[in-house]
């Protein structure tokens, strides 16, 4: 981050709750007290919040235009972000509806064969069964 211009301004950035929050140390110039505002705004609406705090002119359009702007900036940044993790959340879930597809292909193959080895231990018991009978193991 580059100098943060203005007054004996400084800025510390940390991470809270998944989005970054800027606390903004601000000295006044007049009473000369520190002035801290943690916030996740804008950086444009961080000057024009420390333009309303030291001085008293009025807001000119071209103020306003340029916070506009820096918000509408800064809002196209997050968009993008939130566009990005749900591009990943996409291929996720495209990648886990791959696995769910192969693993009920071969749990569908598992079932055939069980179906079908059942079928023939059937077949070889009675056969079995017939055998015994003819040579007088069972009644």
């Amino acid at each position: 981050m580059g100098p943060v211009p203005g007054p004996h301004r400084d800025a510390i950035t940390r991470p809270t709750g998944g989005r970054a929050v800027v606390t903004w140390l601000m000295a006044t110039p007049r009473t000369n007290t520190m002035l801290a505002i943690d916030t996740p705004r804008s950086p444009a609406m961080l000057e024009y919040i420390w333009q309303r705090k030291t001085t008293k002119k009025p807001t000119t359009l071209d103020d306003l235009a340029a916070m506009m702007n820096g918000g509408f900036s800064h809002m196209q940044k997050q968009i993008d972000d939130v566009k990005g993790t749900m591009k990943d959340m996409a291929e996720e879930l495209t990648a886990t509806h791959e696995d769910v597809r192969y693993v009920r292909n071969t749990v569908t193959m598992l079932v055939r064969s069980d179906v079908a080895h059942e079928a023939a231990i059937e077949s070889l018991r009675k056969r079995v069964e017939r055998v015994e009978r003819k040579v007088g193991i069972t009644k």
